[in-house]
């Protein structure tokens, strides 16, 4: 995972696997503070979130049918204080069901002494690298929309992807339109990222033909994909 983060910046990575997701979980209360929603700091990270295209809910909200039904179809946010008696310092990470970081925003500083005043700036400067991000919610719909999707099922019967070309890389659609791969460019023509179903494999191009290469287990998987470029 270290590696794919330095092949690409870590940014453009980021990108393709959030915007995977629509909605976004923070915590009524975070952990370096002692009350729910102390200095209004978890409203103001959900009105933050929102304001970047997220859809955002509490975790103490009634939350809709669709959400409550899937642990796994959803971010969770938490902010971190890293900072010390001199200045304030806060960190957002957008993590997954698996506690995987999917994201981390930079420093956030501040050097008021009043509390509330310190949070506040230092959450708003955090959030600014969430520029970068560039949010948009497209997930990959694969024909296989369940938990135990796997590779082997979502490219079944050697069927042609087409690719279209995106920001970063390539979305790899079947012939109905169907976002099956989102790929992402490395520094290596032959080589891309390519994000599936929330993980992420590598796309290598070898005698003329594209392998799709992952990890199941201790065991490294190779499988021909049929591509239209």
């Amino acid at each position: 995972m270290v590696l794919l983060f330095l092949l690409l910046g870590g940014v453009a990575f980021a990108q393709a696997i959030v915007n995977d997701y629509k909605y976004v979980i923070v915590p009524a209360k975070f952990s370096f503070l002692q009350k729910e929603d102390q200095y209004r700091l978890n409203t103001l990270t959900k009105y933050l979130l929102e304001k970047y295209n997220f859809t955002v809910y509490l975790d103490s909200d009634v939350l809709p049918d669709e959400l409550s039904n899937s642990n796994c179809g959803r971010l969770y946010a938490d902010v971190q204080s890293v900072g010390n008696f001199m200045t304030t310092k806060l960190i957002i990470n957008l993590k997954d069901c698996k506690n995987r970081i999917l994201f981390s925003s930079t420093e956030g500083k501040s050097k008021e002494k009043e509390y509330a005043k310190a949070y506040n700036e230092a959450i708003r400067d955090a959030f600014s690298s969430f520029e970068t991000l560039h949010y948009n919610y497209s997930p990959i719909n694969t024909v296989v929309a369940t938990d135990q999707a796997t590779p082997k099922q979502l490219f079944e019967n050697d069927r042609m992807l087409f690719a279209q070309p995106t920001t970063n890389g390539f979305h790899l659609v079947d012939g109905t339109a169907k976002v099956i791969l989102k790929i992402l460019k490395t520094s290596i023509p032959s080589c891309y990222i390519a994000v599936f179903e929330n993980e992420t494999g590598l796309l290598i191009s070898k005698d003329n033909q594209w392998f799709l290469e992952y990890y199941q287990g201790q065991n490294l998987i190779s499988k021909k994909v049929e591509i239209k470029f």
